[in-house]
């Protein structure tokens, strides 16, 4: 019996020495994992700032490219109508112009019409006076 009692002190001897390794083990893994988390934690903190930081600056620029770009529409706007304003006033002058031209032509060939009607009014005087 004796030999027994032996066996199962021998056998929680190292039970015990198992159980004292494993805890050991657990604390070492727990430390680890509570390291990890921290550099993760403090990783995480450092990415937020940098992303903080970076749409910071990118809504800055965005706001300046979108006054800027405000800015150019205004400019092109302003050139338009003023394109718009002188290809008006081109078209007025050449609506007069050809308004004048026609009113020459009609001019023409009324002045050509009287050459012609009192050249054929020579031509039959010459030829009744013949």
């Amino acid at each position: 019996m004796t030999e027994r009692l032996d066996r199962i002190e021998a056998i929680l001897l190292q039970l015990t020495e198992r159980q004292d390794r494993f805890q050991v083990q657990l604390e070492q893994s727990t430390q680890q994992l509570s390291e990890r988390q921290d550099r993760f934690q403090v990783q995480l903190e450092q990415s937020a700032q940098q992303t903080r930081q970076l749409i910071q600056e990118t809504a800055e620029d965005l706001v300046s490219l979108l006054g800027t770009l405000a800015s150019d529409l205004d400019a092109l706007n302003a050139n338009v109508n003023a394109y718009i304003a002188q290809s008006n006033a081109f078209l007025a002058s050449e609506q007069r112009d050809r308004a004048e031209f026609r009113q020459q032509m009609v001019g023409l060939q009324t002045e050509t019409r009287n050459i012609l009607r009192e050249l054929a009014q020579r031509r039959q005087s010459q030829n009744g006076d013949a």
